[in-house]
């Protein structure tokens, strides 16, 4: 039987002393403690900022000074589109036998 010789983990905790318990747990911690440090070493560029690799080969962009156009070049103010665009009222919307497909489905005259 190939399942036989499976041993519970739960059983072989339970069966572990206190002291036992104790060194797992400060192995444990250690182990953490120390792929925390190597990892920061190795691959902590990954969760900086991404510009702060490249800032070195790009450096800032200069503001571009202001220019003093013609009155013909400059950006008027904007008008409001209801000042040329009047909507009006389309009236009732068409008869039909359900009221629920077609122009308007949703009105109620």
């Amino acid at each position: 039987m190939v399942g036989a010789n499976v041993v519970d983990d739960s059983k072989l905790f339970n069966e572990i002393d206190y002291v036992g318990r104790d060194k797992i747990w400060s192995d444990y911690v250690h182990n953490e403690v120390t792929s925390a440090k190597i990892w920061q070493n190795q691959w902590g560029f990954i969760a900086g900022n991404p510009l702060d690799l490249i800032k070195d080969k790009y450096p800032p962009k200069t503001p571009l000074p202001k220019l003093d156009l013609p009155p013909t070049l400059r950006v008027r103010s904007v008008t409001p589109i209801s000042r040329y665009i009047k909507v009006d009222h389309s009236g009732p919307a068409p008869v039909t036998t359900s009221r629920e497909i077609g122009w308007r489905s949703s009105s109620v005259s």
